[in-house]
């Protein structure tokens, strides 16, 4: 059974060094997590450990010999299930391994961080990111304070995680205001701001110490709080597919869909706006929050770049941001759509050789133009 659990961990490492081969190391993370691949290895150790014990109470002397039977028999059992298990692991891996998985994969983590995210619908006449919580993004400027102190990252790393309410609690109390620098997701560098505090006065050694410890830093990035990860693993994925070292359109074409999925729902809900307010309405907390702006541009802009010569991928990218308007009135996310055309249209125009194929795509964009400004 230890042969077996070994040959199967062996087995991981090798889909692991494939998929970060052929797709991008950052897809690795879902390897890891795979329930399936940690349920069955963990099985195959718990049957040897089970072995291993029912073996201690074997006695073979002939005075007293015992073997006992129901616990030997049990261990007969589990054998025949990890050898099932380990062909069901097969099949598993086999499809896991499926680029179309990968992605549906992926793009099903970061649509279940978007409804942790950002579990508010959009409304009209709402502004971006406001909620009860947080001010509008235009009426905190004026009144922001003029004198500010960094506060310094102590360690390199990518910011994976912020307590805003373990910052809006120390704020509140020292009667400061916390800018931040980064957003979740940047690389943060020994040395650099992490946040800045102001009135200066206001920061102590022990109020140093309680907000560094509101911000989590690993060596890699993480989607627990940053949507813009499962985007950018996507993005990876159809970015090597359009390489001509790969020269898979049709994966791209398969990402380009998930993408225009995740915005579809993105383009539904109100994102976290930068001003975060105690209870009395007084400004605490300056955060640095993505836009639906970023998210878009994140999205497309790379595979409009290398893919621009491509006009099947062009029309594509075209569809999804046509059916992304389709269900938003925000007039801010309409108009980042409509940026990201006319950005998709001009390259497409410098990289496209073929005339026919140029005038098919200029259609496309005038039709979406027309849809975006009929909203």
């Amino acid at each position: 059974m230890i042969t077996v659990a070994v040959t199967v961990y062996s087995l991981t490492i090798v889909v692991l060094t494939l998929a970060s081969v052929q797709f991008a190391p950052r897809v690795l993370g879902s390897f890891m997590r795979d329930s399936t691949n940690q349920l069955v290895l963990g099985f195959f150790v718990g049957t040897f450990t089970y072995c291993l014990l029912v073996l201690r109470a074997i006695r073979g002397s002939t005075q007293d010999d015992f073997v006992p039977g129901s616990a030997v028999t049990g261990g007969l059992i589990l054998a025949l299930f990890s050898v099932a298990m380990l062909i069901y692991l097969i099949d598993h891996i086999f499809h896991s391994l499926q680029v179309s998985s990968i992605i549906a994969t992926v793009a099903h983590e970061t649509l279940k961080q978007v409804e942790n995210l950002y579990p508010q619908l959009w409304n009209e006449g709402e502004v971006e990111g406001s909620s009860a919580s947080r001010l509008a993004a235009s009426e905190p400027q004026r009144n922001l304070p003029d004198s500010w102190t960094p506060i310094l990252a102590t360690h390199s790393g990518y910011l994976q995680y912020i307590d805003y309410e373990a910052l809006l609690q120390q704020a509140t109390r020292a009667g400061a205001v916390l800018r931040e620098e980064y957003s979740v997701g940047a690389f943060v560098t020994a040395g650099a701001p992490l946040l800045f505090i102001s009135p200066p006065a206001a920061l102590t050694p022990g109020l140093r110490s309680h907000l560094a410890k509101a911000f989590v830093m690993g060596t890699n990035p993480t989607m627990q709080q940053d949507v813009g990860f499962g985007l950018r693993q996507i993005v990876d994925i159809a970015l090597k597919a359009i390489s001509p070292a790969v020269n898979d359109p049709t994966t791209a074409l398969n990402c380009i869909d998930h993408l225009g999925a995740i915005l579809l729902v993105l383009a539904t809900r109100t994102l976290r706006g930068n001003y975060i307010v105690e209870a009395t309405g007084q400004l605490r907390i300056v955060a640095h929050e993505r836009t639906f702006s970023h998210l878009v541009r994140l999205a497309f802009d790379q595979i409009r770049h290398y893919g621009a010569g491509d006009h099947v991928i062009v029309l594509r990218m075209l569809d999804k941001i046509a059916l992304v308007a389709s269900v938003t009135c925000n007039p801010e996310y309409l108009a980042a759509l409509e940026e990201t055309v006319r950005t998709i249209a001009a390259s497409t125009r410098r990289q496209l050789v073929d005339t026919h194929e140029w005038q098919v795509v200029e259609e496309h964009v005038r039709r979406v133009q027309l849809s975006l400004h009929s909203k």
